[in-house]
């Protein structure tokens, strides 16, 4: 490989992993597969195993659409409940029910600030945040095997007398 292509698959390994979650029956979420950086490997097209990856890279593409699917899923889900919690949490603050006598009805700006300083709101974004990231580098890594598929269509060769799978030059 060149020095260009091994400082960008060494920075990539690098990166931290993610996770992508399952929705269970019951529509909670939890963490399922752990993604490292050592997937790139598997988008770099190894001119001495084109035979394999020619072949693999089908199922590498549907697999990873189904984990961008899953994560798009999980995205909305954490989305979901956020805007629960935080309607739940308006109304409660909009209800004049066990308040003082001299209570006044909170304007939309208070309330709508009362919820960003409470703790549940960052833990809904972080949730958030961190669903579409997962949503994000799961396109991004289906991408890349499309594009491999797309390489490898265009540069491998087969000899008629099906010899080794080969990069045309």
């Amino acid at each position: 490989m060149n020095n260009r292509l091994d400082q960008i698959i060494a920075r990539i390994q690098n990166m931290h992993p993610f996770n992508i979650w399952q929705v269970k029956p019951d529509g909670s979420i939890e963490p399922w597969y752990e993604v490292t950086g050592a997937i790139v490997r598997e988008l770099v097209i190894d001119e001495n195993n084109l035979g394999e990856q020619v072949q693999i890279v089908g199922a590498q593409i549907g697999q990873w659409h189904r984990y961008a699917s899953l994560c798009k899923r999980v995205w909305e889900i954490t989305e979901r409940h956020y805007r629960v919690w935080r309607d739940t949490t308006t109304l409660e603050l909009l209800d004049p029910q066990n308040k003082p006598a001299d209570w006044k009805k909170p304007t939309e700006k208070i309330v709508s600030a009362t919820i960003r300083t409470l703790p549940e709101y960052t833990k809904h974004y972080e949730a958030q945040e961190r669903a579409e990231e997962a949503y994000n580098s799961a396109l991004g890594i289906l991408e890349g095997f499309k594009a491999k598929k797309e390489i490898m269509r265009a540069t491998v060769v087969k000899a008629t007398d099906y010899a080794a799978a080969r990069l045309a030059v």
